[in-house]
């Protein structure tokens, strides 16, 4: 994520193997394993693209709610409870484990210990959806004022790979 208008989500596990791209003007997504590939214009700043995203697309960037700009309020917004749980480590690393509970979902945030109290683990329990799936994102690398290229948020398709619409109420390709 490059603020005000750049972020890139790649995402992979045993089903899904999808790229994200927002480059300030514009949606990417990606099925790796299909090889299909949509745009749509985007708005021009990361707040409003996450929306955007979001509501008329129905593409859910993973942990958007830490990379806004005021992640405190959003993450705190239907929250009914919360507490501390301790120190742990994640990676290697000593971090505070908070928990939290919700109307709609639960979810816990594990930052670390020290003078740079960055997001290592985040963890979400939705309780409306049917099996109650959980989501977990673990950040093994994060680097605070890294310096990228354009070119890391910008979308290239593969040769071979086909186009289909994004369209509002659509959503992004298989992946």
């Amino acid at each position: 994520m490059r603020r005000p208008d750049k972020l890139r989500s790649d995402r992979v596990g045993p089903k899904t193997a999808t790229e994200f791209r927002y480059d300030g003007k514009e949606f990417s997504v990606f099925g790796k394993n299909s090889g299909y590939y949509a745009t749509a214009p985007a708005p021009g700043q990361l707040d409003q693209a996450i929306d955007a995203a979001r509501n008329q697309f129905n593409i859910e960037a993973p942990a958007a709610d830490l990379l806004g700009s005021d992640p405190y309020n959003e993450l705190l917004d239907g929250v009914t409870t919360g507490r501390y749980v301790g120190l742990e480590t994640v990676g290697g690393v000593r971090v505070h484990h908070l928990a939290f509970q919700g109307h709609d979902v639960d979810w816990q945030l594990w930052v670390q210990d020290g003078p740079q109290p960055i997001p290592r683990k985040f963890e979400i329990t939705s309780k409306n959806v049917t099996g109650q799936p959980e989501y977990a994102v673990t950040i093994s690398d994060w680097k605070p004022n890294a310096s990228l290229p354009d070119s890391t948020f910008k979308f290239a398709p593969p040769p071979g790979a086909k186009r289909v619409p994004l369209e509002p109420g659509s959503s992004a390709p298989s992946p």
